[in-house]
């Protein structure tokens, strides 16, 4: 018989099958029907072993780096939102009056909300494009919505009130729903108000943006703002729109958005070759 080795996890050919199959023991006693494995034998089979375990490990690892790169290439990334600070969003031309449940006088230079008659109410609606800044919850630190009143007069009890109307929508159009109803933004007039610019105050403002953009399903669409009456009565507010001649006049929002840096792809792929020459050190090293 050839010289018999014993080891830690020592390799033992069976053939009580006649067919050769391998397991794996500490020190396990010899049977009869067992013969002792040669050192050469046991060798060529440590080495297969381990060339084996080599290439899985490194496999492996391949495929991780490849997940890696995928996951870091700039095809892949969001789009980051750049510094924006104090940014603005200037008001859309389609802005229009919803009287009674009509539309009118789109794109006019001014239009008067308010109540007339006792019975025509009358809601001046303003649009704005939502910026992209891709798949991010939240982006708006500060907004604010300003407009430039031109006249207010009538019956005291009477005011108008800037609302939201919820849901962003892919064009600017405006419908006859948008004249009533969504969210209070917390600028309030009365027939009192002077001639000048009328700015939100609140949170209202930043809220309502964040739900529409509604962390990037509203990225690049429309939004609509509503001056809307308070009661019936006889009172009237007129705005200067988007299309007012006086650019100055026009309605605008300015917001603020966190600050997050856009990586340099050069960074990631140097990153990613790193990684893979490491990974590649290891695996031969083994």
């Amino acid at each position: 018989l050839p010289t018999t080795v014993r080891f830690s996890d020592e390799l033992q050919a069976h053939s009580r099958t006649g067919l050769l199959w391998t397991t794996f023991k500490s020190h396990p006693p010899l049977r009869g029907d067992q013969a002792a494995v040669s050192p050469t034998f046991l060798a060529e089979e440590a080495k297969k072993q381990k060339h084996m375990k080599n290439n899985t490990v490194k496999s492996v690892q391949m495929k991780w780096l490849l997940i890696l790169g995928v996951a870091l290439s700039p095809a892949y990334m969001p789009v980051l939102a750049p510094n924006a600070s104090a940014a603005t969003i200037l008001g859309n031309p389609a802005d229009a009056l919803v009287a009674n449940g009509s539309v009118s006088e789109v794109s006019a230079e001014t239009i008067t909300a308010g109540s007339q008659s006792f019975f025509l109410q009358r809601s001046y609606v303003s649009v704005f494009q939502l910026p992209d800044f891709g798949a991010v919850l939240n982006p708006f630190l500060s907004a604010s919505a300003s407009y430039t009143l031109l006249s207010a007069g009538g019956t005291s009890w009477v005011q108008v009130n800037l609302r939201g109307i919820n849901g962003a929508r892919v064009g600017p159009t405006v419908l006859p729903g948008d004249g009533g109803g969504g969210t209070d933004l917390g600028l309030n007039l009365n027939t009192g108000s002077a001639f000048g610019v009328k700015t939100t105050a609140g949170s209202e403002m930043l809220s309502f943006l964040n739900a529409q953009y509604n962390s990037g399903s509203g990225a690049g669409k429309f939004v609509f703002l509503s001056f809307q009456p308070s009661d019936v009565g006889d009172a009237s507010y007129t705005f200067a729109t988007a299309n007012n001649a006086t650019v100055a006049y026009r309605p605008i929002i300015t917001y603020e958005i966190s600050a997050i840096p856009e990586p340099d792809s050069s960074v990631l792929l140097g990153g990613i070759l790193a990684t893979g020459f490491l990974l590649r050190r290891r695996v031969r090293g083994q």
